[in-house]
């Protein structure tokens, strides 16, 4: 069973009811057309409510003006309605205005059935739109700012890698196995909800508001880079070499995952950690062979790792980072 939105929903009642009764007193004839054209052009996001309005109110004016020069010129009779509809779907086919055909078609059979473009009735029937549309774009704004929302899932996201690592940390310590792989399907699950909760918040706002999807991208794919990492982990036999330095490795991107420059720590520490893998012995056995290219793979991804932290930074613009990213590491 389909979920309901109910923001949707309540936006759809709340505007419908204003635009109907605002026609009704100002003595607007078909007023309840007010409400279905509201209904019509309440779309899930601000920014596609936005583009609707824009298509439909171009389309009732194409329409009006077509129904005038074919009403006037062969009647206001069945061949002429034809001719209307044939034309305004064609054109709404070719504009990608689908969604506009039901208002358009609506407001012209107005004119049909009162046989007359008289002024006072065309100026109703404008009216008729702006109302309904106007409604639709103020009960859109009813959407709630969920920013705070998404900072505490960007919280618990990072308390979820940060746990994980610490785990991954004392493996490496033998002081606990290796974690069970449902740890990272659960952050996975609290990933996939927050790209969906900064998706949404990026189509509802119209300033420059991609940040938290970004982030949560992001955090997708160190989730899909620690996948690997995990996979590496388990590929190694026995004793292996650098324990001590790659657990240190873990504890440090732990501690600093929430860190806003957090690669400033990190990436001089991997790299460090690379240097000295290469000048270890090569091995001399199948299982030193095994162990050796886990552990290449593994510091080669916790420096891709702690690299997509450096790129997202990087790539903020100067107002994001004004208005999300106000905190730096100095030094």
């Amino acid at each position: 069973m389909k979920k309901i939105n109910f923001n949707r929903v309540i936006r759809i009642a709340v505007g419908s009811t204003l635009s109907f009764f605002v026609c009704h007193m100002l003595g607007i004839q078909n007023s309840a057309s007010a409400a279905v054209i509201t209904l019509l052009s309440v779309r899930d996001t601000k920014k596609d409510t936005l583009s609707d309005v824009v298509k439909r109110f171009f389309s009732y004016l194409f329409s009006m003006v077509t129904a005038f020069l074919l009403f006037t010129a062969i009647g206001y009779n069945a061949p002429a309605f034809f001719l209307f509809m044939l034309i305004l779907v064609s054109v709404c086919y070719k504009l990608n205005w689908l969604n506009t055909l039901s208002s358009s078609t609506v407001v012209v059979t107005h004119f049909l059935l009162q046989q007359s473009f008289a002024p006072d009735f065309v100026l109703d029937e404008i009216f008729l739109v702006i109302v309904g549309t106007s409604a639709a774009i103020l009960s859109n704004l009813m959407f709630s700012d969920n920013s705070d929302e998404l900072r505490r899932k960007m919280e618990y996201i990072e308390s979820d890698l940060k746990s994980f690592l610490h785990r991954m940390e004392r493996f490496l310590l033998g002081t606990e196995p290796l974690p069970d792989k449902d740890w990272l399907h659960f952050i996975s699950a609290h990933l996939e909800d927050g790209a969906r909760a900064g998706l949404e918040y990026t189509k509802n706002v119209f300033d420059d508001s991609a940040y938290y999807h970004e982030y949560m991208t992001m955090r997708q794919n160190q989730l899909d880079t620690l996948i690997r990492i995990y996979e590496s982990l388990e590929r190694l036999r026995n004793d292996f070499p650098l324990k001590e330095d790659i657990s240190e490795i873990f504890r440090r991107l732990a501690d600093n995952v929430n860190k806003r420059e957090c690669f400033v720590y990190n990436r001089p520490l991997i790299a460090g950690v690379i240097s000295k893998y290469k000048k270890l012995p090569l091995p001399t056995g199948m299982t030193e062979m095994i162990n050796m290219a886990a552990l290449m793979d593994i510091l080669n991804e916790l420096l891709y790792f702690s690299d997509l932290k450096m790129t997202f930074v990087e790539h903020l613009t100067p107002k994001q980072k004004e208005r999300y990213y106000k905190e730096t590491v100095e030094g």
